[in-house]
């Protein structure tokens, strides 16, 4: 069965696809300098960046998000870190010159460059509200290079940016480099270990995108599900909504040919609800969910179990 996520799902998840945030960057860092004026390498401001590259010691990444802003104490980013800073770097392809507004926001500072002329230096500490600076901007014909410094002076480190008309209305017409997403994965075939019986309550209706329907295995231990999602893609994060029959202990696997498993998460005491998982981006076409212990007397029963991943 082909499922596809729903708007329900996304509306769950808070996240707003159509606001115009950019998502996916070159990053580089963590630069252990004190103050945004301390210079992490030399020209900052006219730096290329490319995947790979190193300036100052560190080497340029890609990284994408689904949330509006990036998050740069992510675990699968930098980690925790206080007194330092961090760069963030797209490339906006535009189809002729116009004027545009560059809408950002940081925690705590941010210093930021348009094609090598630096356009923002707002030093202060803070935390993240979205489109707090707003710029007006010329983007040129082709290419044009932003670059943003964030500095980090403890608790939060993140950044958010999207690029509007003078009405804040996005420009549709924009394109960007890296034209990377994370995106909810698409799933083609499910497979599970049983079915509780006498029911309606099939593999396929944890992945059908309705959080009234639902899958239910039998009244024992182990049980697994398996979600195929037709093809390879680099999966980063899990979601899972339990039915009061849910997991004390389970584990999320990987694996390429339904062979060969990678457990990505493991957990042994948690108490039902909902699980959110993130984890180090792992390719893979098929995602199983192998539960240990039961919670309840009755089986694994699941409403929604939604996999995020990176799609080129």
């Amino acid at each position: 069965m082909k499922t596809i996520i729903t708007i329900l799902f996304i509306l769950l998840f808070h996240v707003s696809l159509s606001a115009g945030y950019i998502r996916s960057w070159y990053v580089c860092g963590p630069f252990q300098k004190g103050t945004m004026d301390e210079e992490c390498f030399k020209n900052e401001g006219s730096i290329v960046a490319k995947e790979g590259r190193k300036s100052g010691g560190e080497r340029w990444r890609l990284f994408s998000v689904l949330d509006d802003a990036l998050n740069f104490d992510s675990p699968d980013l930098f980690g925790p870190n206080d007194n330092c800073n961090g760069f963030a770097y797209v490339e906006v392809v535009s189809p002729r010159e116009q004027e545009a507004v560059l809408l950002a926001g940081s925690d705590d500072g941010v210093r930021i460059w348009v094609n090598g002329d630096m356009v923002l230096n707002n030093d202060i500490p803070r935390g993240l509200t979205l489109d707090e600076d707003s710029v007006n901007i010329k983007l040129k014909k082709g290419k044009n290079r932003l670059l943003f410094k964030v500095n980090d002076l403890g608790g939060g480190w993140n950044l958010s940016a999207r690029i509007t008309d003078h009405e804040e209305n996005d420009i549709k017409d924009l394109k960007y480099i890296p034209d990377v997403s994370l995106e909810f994965l698409t799933v083609e075939k499910v497979f599970a270990s049983s079915v509780e019986k006498n029911s309606d309550y099939e593999p396929e209706k944890a992945f059908d995108g309705d959080p009234e329907t639902r899958w239910s295995s039998e009244h024992s231990d182990p049980q697994w599900i398996i979600a195929d999602l037709g093809k390879e893609a680099d999966v980063s994060e899990i979601y899972i909504k339990w039915e009061t029959a849910a997991a004390k202990s389970y584990t999320i696997d990987v694996s390429s040919d339904k062979k060969k498993w990678k457990t990505v998460y493991s957990t042994d005491d948690e108490d039902g609800g909902e699980d959110k998982i993130k984890i180090k981006p792992q390719s893979g076409r098929y995602v199983r969910l192998s539960g240990k212990e039961r919670l309840t007397p009755y089986g694994y029963s699941i409403f929604e179990f939604k996999i995020t991943g990176l799609v080129r």
